[in-house]
């Protein structure tokens, strides 16, 4: 709903999509927990065609860790069949298959945000070391205070 929301309803003006399913998952740098701030509850009808599929999508992919929820999430909803498909705008080399149980996963660019990769690796993977994904959909006080934090 975040990071994702932007690219999301683009892919929906092209692909022709008429459902979308918001979901905002927010790490917590106070506890360091995934706080749910919009789960799937809202959902009732649950009806997946076998030839349909659910395509999740994602700003700045670092670790991983809310897509891998996000996952759960729609797989407790919509029953553990159901396909699923991956994107991110970004995508931290390091965790680059870090999201587990979907069908396909793609994204845009390669970073190295969680800087646990060298300089010269990100030279040899034509990968930019210093680059900071910062969305200009997002609060510009909150993407501060979260890289000044990290």
């Amino acid at each position: 709903m975040r990071g994702g929301g932007v690219p999301a309803i683009k892919f929906s003006h092209m692909f022709n999509v008429i459902d979308i399913l918001p979901i905002q998952l927010k790490h917590n740098h106070e506890t360091h927990d995934i706080d749910t701030k919009i789960g799937l509850e809202y959902v009732k009808d649950i009806t997946i065609n076998e030839d349909e599929c659910i395509l999740l999508v994602e700003g700045n992919h670092v670790t991983g860790e809310t897509d891998n929820i996000a996952v759960q999430m729609i797989r407790e909803k919509f029953g553990k069949n159901v396909k699923i498909i991956y994107v991110s705008l970004t995508k931290d080399y390091t965790y680059k298959d870090s999201v587990k149980d979907i069908c396909f996963t793609s994204w845009a660019m390669t970073t190295n945000e969680a800087k646990e990769i060298s300089k010269e690796k990100c030279n040899e993977l034509n990968i930019n070391y210093n680059l900071v994904s910062v969305y200009p959909w997002g609060n510009i006080e909150e993407e501060l205070n979260e890289l000044n934090n990290s």
